[in-house]
């Protein structure tokens, strides 16, 4: 389960890119992570406009933790 989203946008780019790539990413979601849009300078990859991570929790079943 996806429970946290960073969209990161070069300077310059419109708002509305960055959302377009997570709709086509993660789709329509049922339960839609916390997001955060963060505008930067550049990216590792100059030739890239928007970077998305994510942070995901996995539900151990049946753990048996002492």
């Amino acid at each position: 389960d996806v429970i946290k989203v960073n969209i990161y946008l070069v300077d310059g780019c419109e708002l509305a890119v960055g959302f377009k790539e997570f709709q086509e990413t993660f789709g329509e979601l049922e339960k839609p992570p916390l997001i955060t849009v963060l505008k930067v300078a550049g990216l590792a990859n100059p030739l890239c406009l928007v970077e998305i991570d994510a942070i995901a929790v996995v539900e151990e079943e049946n753990c048996m933790c002492d």
